[in-house]
């Protein structure tokens, strides 16, 4: 990785990297941080441009960044790991043109915005952040590897029999274009008791590995609430048209028109935004199903699991009383 930068122009450092990752060069991703929605995919097989910008003034700050990345053997859409070739093209190394930006307003420097603890430990009346991501294009993939569960039985330890895993790649991603996200979020203390925490979320985004699921890329929305008052803690949330809650729902796009969270608690002594420790509250989640959602853990009754049942307009919701107490 070669790196240059300059801070001739008044609160603003300009930054040009380069970097070159051989083609059996993988390593660990870089962490997410700064309120960017990506981070160094650790990828070998690359070339990568980074060109941007951190200005800040006052309680300020803008940073901008322009990427473009190049794998250095391309895509035959036919190579895969599982296969024994080091050189494929997945999500990390793929061509792509994209940028990115995030708008900060934190006028408490002693709790930085993007702090892991800042939902517990933001100090000003009111900080916020805009972030966005428009990718131009990213081109197309070699198969990618996913893991999946009809692997077969196999025997536990303790003599029992479950179904194992294992790791197949069938799918490649095509040429994707014009993809975007943007995301904002709040943090506001209007008097010593009261504490809010919101967010927005939207974008128009690609599955990570296969269109399992929805055969299309999909637009979604959601936005989520926390209110704390000396004890009593509140929090809502709201997702339309996004992914399911697992990992590998994201990979093979399988989506659920609403998503819903509700949480009231009475904490045993003040309560955090960070876990649910030390109190007693009534949860209700629910969510709609349609062609292109999954009910993986039996959710709903059995009609909706025949064979060629629909889960068209299919609900399902939960209401959970709970105790919490922790050491």
């Amino acid at each position: 990785m070669v790196s240059a930068s300059t801070a001739l122009i008044p609160y603003t450092n300009v930054y040009v990297n380069g970097i070159y990752r051989g083609l059996v060069a993988d390593t660990n991703a870089g962490p997410v941080t700064g309120g960017l929605f990506t981070g160094d995919s650790g990828s070998g097989n690359r070339i990568e441009l980074q060109a941007g910008a951190d200005f800040a003034y006052g309680v300020f700050s803008v940073k901008p960044v322009f990427r473009m990345r190049a794998p250095i053997e391309d895509a035959t859409g036919s190579r895969s790991i599982l296969s024994g070739s080091p050189f494929y093209v997945g999500q990390g190394n793929r061509r792509a043109m994209e940028a990115e930006a995030v708008f900060t307003y934190d006028p408490e420097g002693a709790t930085y915005f993007f702090d892991w603890d800042n939902s517990d430990k933001e100090g000003s009346k009111i900080a916020f952040s805009l972030s966005v991501l428009y990718t131009f294009f990213a081109d197309k993939t070699d198969l990618l590897p996913y893991k999946t569960s009809d692997g077969g039985q196999i025997q536990r330890n303790d003599g029992t029999w479950a179904t194992g895993d294992r790791w197949a790649a069938y799918n490649s991603m095509p040429l994707q274009n014009n993809l975007w996200q943007v995301g904002a979020r709040l943090v506001g203390n209007p008097t010593n008791n009261i504490r809010l925490i919101a967010s927005v979320n939207a974008g128009h985004l690609a599955p990570s590995v296969a269109y399992y699921g929805d055969p299309d890329d999909i637009t979604f929305v959601g936005t989520n609430l926390a209110v704390r008052y000396k004890k009593f803690i509140a929090s809502g949330s709201l997702l339309v048209n996004g992914w399911g809650s697992e990992g590998w729902m994201r990979d093979q796009n399988w989506t659920y028109p609403l998503q819903y969270a509700l949480d009231f608690a009475y904490g045993f002594k003040k309560p955090s935004f960070l876990d649910s420790k030390n109190r007693i509250g009534l949860r209700m989640v629910g969510r709609t199903y349609n062609n292109y959602s999954q009910d993986a853990y039996g959710a709903l009754p059995y009609a909706y699991h025949k064979p060629n049942a629909s889960l068209e307009g299919a609900k399902y919701m939960e209401v959970t009383a709970y105790l919490n107490i922790g050491l």
